[in-house]
Protein backbone atom coordinates (compact mmCIF):
# COMPACT_ATOMS: atom_id res chain seq x y z
CA UNK A 1 0.00 0.00 0.00
CA UNK A 2 1.33 3.55 -1.11
CA UNK A 3 0.05 6.60 -0.62
CA UNK A 4 1.29 10.13 -2.51
CA UNK A 5 0.79 13.25 -2.42
CA UNK A 6 3.55 15.48 -3.07
CA UNK A 7 5.87 12.43 -2.27
CA UNK A 8 4.71 9.01 -2.32
CA UNK A 9 5.27 6.94 1.17
CA UNK A 10 5.36 3.24 0.97
CA UNK A 11 2.80 2.19 4.25
CA UNK A 12 2.91 -1.40 3.35
CA UNK A 13 5.17 -4.13 1.72
CA UNK A 14 4.56 -7.53 1.38
CA UNK A 15 1.85 -8.34 3.99
CA UNK A 16 0.08 -11.46 3.21
CA UNK A 17 -3.43 -12.30 2.43
CA UNK A 18 -5.74 -13.00 5.71
CA UNK A 19 -4.71 -10.32 7.88
CA UNK A 20 -7.65 -7.08 7.49
CA UNK A 21 -6.63 -5.69 11.02
CA UNK A 22 -3.47 -5.33 10.45
CA UNK A 23 -3.72 -3.90 7.29
CA UNK A 24 -6.24 -1.49 8.65
CA UNK A 25 -4.11 -0.51 11.37
CA UNK A 26 -1.46 0.99 9.12
CA UNK A 27 -3.62 2.68 6.48
CA UNK A 28 -6.80 3.86 8.76
CA UNK A 29 -4.48 7.86 10.03
CA UNK A 30 -3.89 8.37 6.77
CA UNK A 31 -4.22 12.07 6.07
CA UNK A 32 -5.07 13.99 2.89
CA UNK A 33 -1.94 16.34 2.00
CA UNK A 34 -1.83 19.07 -0.85
CA UNK A 35 -0.89 18.13 -4.86
CA UNK A 36 -1.43 14.87 -6.29
CA UNK A 37 1.45 13.27 -8.03
CA UNK A 38 0.30 10.36 -9.78
CA UNK A 39 3.72 9.77 -11.80
CA UNK A 40 5.91 9.35 -8.89
CA UNK A 41 2.81 6.80 -6.76
CA UNK A 42 3.05 4.70 -9.83
CA UNK A 43 7.00 4.71 -10.05
CA UNK A 44 6.92 3.48 -6.51
CA UNK A 45 4.28 1.10 -6.70
CA UNK A 46 5.83 -0.84 -10.16
CA UNK A 47 9.10 -0.98 -8.19
CA UNK A 48 7.30 -2.46 -5.37
CA UNK A 49 5.39 -4.62 -7.67
CA UNK A 50 8.30 -6.43 -9.38
CA UNK A 51 9.92 -7.14 -5.75
CA UNK A 52 6.84 -9.08 -5.39
CA UNK A 53 6.79 -10.28 -8.93
CA UNK A 54 5.29 -14.11 -9.51
CA UNK A 55 6.27 -15.32 -12.89
CA UNK A 56 3.12 -17.26 -13.45
CA UNK A 57 0.93 -14.99 -10.87
CA UNK A 58 -1.65 -11.74 -11.02
CA UNK A 59 1.27 -8.87 -10.87
CA UNK A 60 -1.37 -5.77 -10.76
CA UNK A 61 -1.35 -2.08 -9.50
CA UNK A 62 -4.57 -0.48 -8.13
CA UNK A 63 -4.58 3.06 -8.19
CA UNK A 64 -7.18 5.00 -6.25
CA UNK A 65 -7.25 8.32 -6.94
CA UNK A 66 -9.58 11.37 -7.85
CA UNK A 67 -7.11 11.68 -11.29
CA UNK A 68 -6.65 15.36 -10.90
CA UNK A 69 -2.77 15.17 -11.81
CA UNK A 70 -1.19 18.52 -10.56
CA UNK A 71 2.21 17.79 -10.15
CA UNK A 72 4.79 15.52 -11.72
CA UNK A 73 4.44 14.78 -15.04
CA UNK A 74 0.77 15.23 -16.06
CA UNK A 75 0.93 14.74 -19.66
CA UNK A 76 -1.66 11.58 -20.30
CA UNK A 77 0.67 10.26 -23.50
CA UNK A 78 3.92 9.62 -21.77
CA UNK A 79 2.16 8.19 -18.57
CA UNK A 80 0.35 6.22 -21.04
CA UNK A 81 3.51 4.77 -22.00
CA UNK A 82 4.88 3.98 -19.24
CA UNK A 83 1.76 2.05 -17.93
CA UNK A 84 2.14 0.33 -21.70
CA UNK A 85 6.04 -0.54 -20.91
CA UNK A 86 5.08 -2.41 -17.50
CA UNK A 87 2.16 -3.93 -18.90
CA UNK A 88 4.36 -5.74 -21.57
CA UNK A 89 6.51 -6.60 -18.24
CA UNK A 90 3.31 -8.27 -17.04
CA UNK A 91 2.21 -5.49 -14.63
CA UNK A 92 -1.55 -4.50 -14.98
CA UNK A 93 -3.09 -1.40 -14.31
CA UNK A 94 -6.22 -0.91 -12.59
CA UNK A 95 -7.39 2.73 -11.69
CA UNK A 96 -10.34 3.63 -9.51
CA UNK A 97 -11.78 7.40 -9.44
CA UNK A 98 -12.76 8.56 -6.15
CA UNK A 99 -15.16 11.78 -5.39
CA UNK A 100 -16.78 14.36 -8.02
CA UNK A 101 -14.78 17.31 -7.56
CA UNK A 102 -11.62 17.74 -9.77
CA UNK A 103 -12.08 14.09 -10.92
CA UNK A 104 -10.17 13.49 -14.44
CA UNK A 105 -11.94 10.93 -16.42
CA UNK A 106 -10.29 10.74 -19.60
CA UNK A 107 -6.89 10.12 -17.74
CA UNK A 108 -7.74 6.86 -15.43
CA UNK A 109 -9.94 5.62 -18.50
CA UNK A 110 -6.93 5.78 -21.04
CA UNK A 111 -4.25 4.72 -18.16
CA UNK A 112 -6.73 1.71 -16.92
CA UNK A 113 -7.27 0.81 -20.67
CA UNK A 114 -3.55 0.44 -21.90
CA UNK A 115 -2.69 -1.67 -18.87
CA UNK A 116 -4.82 -4.31 -19.35
CA UNK A 117 -6.68 -3.32 -16.11
CA UNK A 118 -10.55 -2.33 -14.90
CA UNK A 119 -11.86 0.98 -14.37
CA UNK A 120 -14.62 1.72 -12.02
CA UNK A 121 -15.56 4.86 -9.96
CA UNK A 122 -16.49 5.11 -6.50
CA UNK A 123 -18.67 8.33 -5.05
CA UNK A 124 -19.10 6.95 -1.80
CA UNK A 125 -18.98 3.93 0.76
CA UNK A 126 -22.11 2.17 -0.63
CA UNK A 127 -20.23 1.90 -4.25
CA UNK A 128 -17.45 0.08 -2.58
CA UNK A 129 -18.66 -3.36 -3.71
CA UNK A 130 -20.14 -2.50 -6.97
CA UNK A 131 -17.67 -0.45 -8.11
CA UNK A 132 -14.34 -1.57 -6.57
CA UNK A 133 -14.70 -5.29 -5.20
CA UNK A 134 -16.54 -6.82 -7.95
CA UNK A 135 -14.54 -5.04 -10.29
CA UNK A 136 -11.40 -5.70 -8.84
CA UNK A 137 -12.22 -9.75 -7.91
CA UNK A 138 -12.95 -10.29 -12.17
CA UNK A 139 -9.39 -9.19 -12.55
CA UNK A 140 -7.79 -11.63 -10.29
CA UNK A 141 -9.37 -14.80 -12.27
CA UNK A 142 -8.71 -14.00 -15.45
CA UNK A 143 -10.62 -16.55 -17.80
CA UNK A 144 -9.75 -15.25 -21.30
CA UNK A 145 -6.95 -12.65 -21.85
CA UNK A 146 -5.96 -10.67 -25.43
CA UNK A 147 -10.11 -10.56 -26.66
CA UNK A 148 -11.18 -9.78 -29.20
CA UNK A 149 -14.15 -9.47 -31.02
CA UNK A 150 -15.21 -9.09 -34.94
CA UNK A 151 -18.55 -7.82 -36.52
CA UNK A 152 -18.48 -8.60 -40.24
CA UNK A 153 -21.96 -7.52 -41.96
CA UNK A 154 -23.30 -9.01 -45.00
CA UNK A 155 -24.24 -6.23 -47.64
CA UNK A 156 -26.66 -8.22 -48.72
CA UNK A 157 -28.62 -7.82 -45.82
CA UNK A 158 -27.52 -4.95 -44.06
CA UNK A 159 -28.03 -1.99 -45.68
CA UNK A 160 -26.08 0.29 -42.94
CA UNK A 161 -24.63 0.21 -39.30
CA UNK A 162 -23.65 2.12 -36.69
CA UNK A 163 -21.42 1.26 -33.68
CA UNK A 164 -22.50 2.32 -30.26
CA UNK A 165 -19.86 3.05 -27.46
CA UNK A 166 -16.29 1.44 -27.50
CA UNK A 167 -14.96 3.77 -30.15
CA UNK A 168 -11.70 3.85 -27.97
CA UNK A 169 -10.90 0.38 -27.92
CA UNK A 170 -11.94 -0.11 -31.77
CA UNK A 171 -8.90 -1.90 -33.89
CA UNK A 172 -8.49 -2.04 -37.21
CA UNK A 173 -9.84 -4.87 -39.41
CA UNK A 174 -6.13 -6.04 -39.78
CA UNK A 175 -5.26 -6.72 -36.44
CA UNK A 176 -8.13 -8.55 -35.28
CA UNK A 177 -5.66 -11.56 -35.64
CA UNK A 178 -2.51 -9.83 -34.67
CA UNK A 179 -1.59 -11.44 -31.36
CA UNK A 180 0.94 -8.38 -30.92
CA UNK A 181 -1.86 -6.17 -30.32
CA UNK A 182 -2.78 -6.30 -27.35
CA UNK A 183 -6.57 -6.26 -26.27
CA UNK A 184 -8.84 -6.65 -23.48
CA UNK A 185 -9.57 -9.22 -20.42
CA UNK A 186 -12.24 -11.19 -19.59
CA UNK A 187 -12.18 -12.19 -15.89
CA UNK A 188 -14.35 -15.35 -14.42
CA UNK A 189 -18.38 -14.33 -13.87
CA UNK A 190 -17.72 -11.53 -16.55
CA UNK A 191 -18.82 -10.42 -19.88
CA UNK A 192 -19.38 -7.71 -22.32
CA UNK A 193 -21.76 -6.22 -24.34
CA UNK A 194 -20.96 -4.70 -27.76
CA UNK A 195 -24.20 -2.58 -29.46
CA UNK A 196 -25.09 -1.95 -32.87
CA UNK A 197 -27.90 0.33 -35.09
CA UNK A 198 -28.61 -1.65 -37.85
CA UNK A 199 -31.08 -1.18 -40.88
CA UNK A 200 -31.90 -4.43 -42.61
CA UNK A 201 -33.17 -4.86 -46.03
CA UNK A 202 -36.29 -7.73 -45.55
CA UNK A 203 -35.69 -8.38 -48.81
CA UNK A 204 -31.97 -9.35 -48.47
CA UNK A 205 -30.78 -12.44 -48.33
CA UNK A 206 -28.57 -14.57 -45.94
CA UNK A 207 -27.67 -13.96 -41.96
CA UNK A 208 -27.23 -10.47 -40.27
CA UNK A 209 -23.64 -10.89 -40.10
CA UNK A 210 -20.84 -13.16 -39.10
CA UNK A 211 -19.22 -12.90 -35.19
CA UNK A 212 -16.09 -13.82 -34.69
CA UNK A 213 -14.43 -13.69 -31.14
CA UNK A 214 -10.81 -14.80 -30.83
CA UNK A 215 -9.07 -15.04 -27.06
CA UNK A 216 -5.91 -16.57 -25.40
CA UNK A 217 -5.93 -19.12 -22.81
CA UNK A 218 -3.85 -17.67 -19.75
CA UNK A 219 -3.08 -21.10 -18.31
CA UNK A 220 -1.26 -22.01 -22.00
CA UNK A 221 -1.52 -19.18 -24.02
CA UNK A 222 -3.18 -20.60 -26.66
CA UNK A 223 -5.32 -18.96 -28.83
CA UNK A 224 -8.96 -19.69 -29.72
CA UNK A 225 -11.06 -18.03 -32.18
CA UNK A 226 -14.58 -19.42 -32.65
CA UNK A 227 -17.30 -18.34 -35.15
CA UNK A 228 -20.96 -17.91 -35.51
CA UNK A 229 -23.13 -16.60 -37.75
CA UNK A 230 -26.07 -14.41 -36.67
CA UNK A 231 -29.68 -15.18 -38.70
CA UNK A 232 -31.95 -12.83 -39.84
CA UNK A 233 -35.00 -12.50 -38.16
CA UNK A 234 -37.62 -9.54 -37.84
CA UNK A 235 -37.67 -7.43 -35.72
CA UNK A 236 -40.19 -7.38 -33.18
CA UNK A 237 -41.02 -4.36 -30.88
CA UNK A 238 -38.34 -3.79 -27.50
CA UNK A 239 -41.06 -4.05 -25.38
CA UNK A 240 -41.04 -7.71 -26.36
CA UNK A 241 -37.28 -8.01 -26.35
CA UNK A 242 -35.80 -10.05 -23.53
CA UNK A 243 -34.75 -8.00 -20.04
CA UNK A 244 -30.83 -8.31 -21.00
CA UNK A 245 -31.62 -6.95 -24.41
CA UNK A 246 -33.96 -3.81 -22.72
CA UNK A 247 -31.46 -3.06 -20.33
CA UNK A 248 -28.51 -2.44 -22.99
CA UNK A 249 -30.67 -0.52 -25.34
CA UNK A 250 -31.36 1.55 -22.40
CA UNK A 251 -28.42 2.06 -21.02
CA UNK A 252 -27.26 2.89 -24.50
CA UNK A 253 -29.43 5.34 -25.67
CA UNK A 254 -29.76 7.26 -22.47
CA UNK A 255 -25.76 7.42 -22.52
CA UNK A 256 -26.12 8.71 -25.76
CA UNK A 257 -29.06 11.11 -24.71
CA UNK A 258 -27.01 12.26 -21.91
CA UNK A 259 -24.05 12.91 -24.38
CA UNK A 260 -26.03 15.17 -26.46
CA UNK A 261 -25.57 12.49 -29.30
CA UNK A 262 -27.31 13.44 -32.69
CA UNK A 263 -28.89 10.11 -33.16
CA UNK A 264 -30.76 10.74 -29.65
CA UNK A 265 -32.66 13.32 -30.94
CA UNK A 266 -35.84 11.02 -30.68
CA UNK A 267 -35.07 9.24 -27.72
CA UNK A 268 -37.83 9.79 -24.87
CA UNK A 269 -36.93 9.47 -21.55
CA UNK A 270 -40.41 7.78 -20.66
CA UNK A 271 -39.77 5.70 -23.15
CA UNK A 272 -36.79 4.56 -21.69
CA UNK A 273 -38.48 3.98 -18.19
CA UNK A 274 -40.85 2.42 -19.39
CA UNK A 275 -39.12 -0.30 -21.42
CA UNK A 276 -36.71 -0.39 -18.09
CA UNK A 277 -40.01 -1.92 -16.59
CA UNK A 278 -39.16 -4.90 -14.44
CA UNK A 279 -35.80 -5.45 -15.45
CA UNK A 280 -33.84 -4.55 -12.52
CA UNK A 281 -36.05 -7.20 -10.57
CA UNK A 282 -34.54 -9.57 -13.26
CA UNK A 283 -31.03 -8.70 -12.28
CA UNK A 284 -31.74 -8.78 -8.29
CA UNK A 285 -28.06 -9.38 -7.52
CA UNK A 286 -26.36 -6.41 -9.34
CA UNK A 287 -27.28 -2.62 -7.90
CA UNK A 288 -26.51 -1.07 -11.36
CA UNK A 289 -29.98 -1.93 -13.12
CA UNK A 290 -31.60 -0.14 -10.28
CA UNK A 291 -29.14 2.78 -10.33
CA UNK A 292 -30.23 3.46 -14.20
CA UNK A 293 -34.13 3.28 -12.64
CA UNK A 294 -33.08 5.86 -10.58
CA UNK A 295 -30.84 8.05 -13.07
CA UNK A 296 -33.64 7.87 -15.42
CA UNK A 297 -36.35 9.34 -13.07
CA UNK A 298 -33.70 12.24 -12.08
CA UNK A 299 -33.08 13.02 -15.87
CA UNK A 300 -36.35 13.62 -16.42
CA UNK A 301 -37.36 15.34 -13.39
CA UNK A 302 -34.11 18.09 -14.29
CA UNK A 303 -35.49 17.98 -18.38
CA UNK A 304 -39.25 18.61 -17.30
CA UNK A 305 -40.13 15.38 -19.63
Amino acid sequence: VIAFARTPWLLVDGMKGGQPKDLLDRVINITPQGGTNIEIGLDLAYIIAHRHYLANGNNRVIVLTDGAANLGNVNPEQLKAKVEEQRKKNVALDCFGVGWEGYNDDLLETLSRNGDGRYGFVNDPTEARDGFADLLAGALQVSAANVKAQIEFNPKRVIGYRQIGYTKHQLKKEQFRDNTVDAAEIGAAESGTAMYSIQTDRHGTGPIATVRVRYKIPATGRYVEEEWELPYDPAQPLENAKPSMRLATVAASFAEWMAANPHAGSVSLGDLQRYLTGVPEEFSSDERPKQLRTMLQQARRISGE
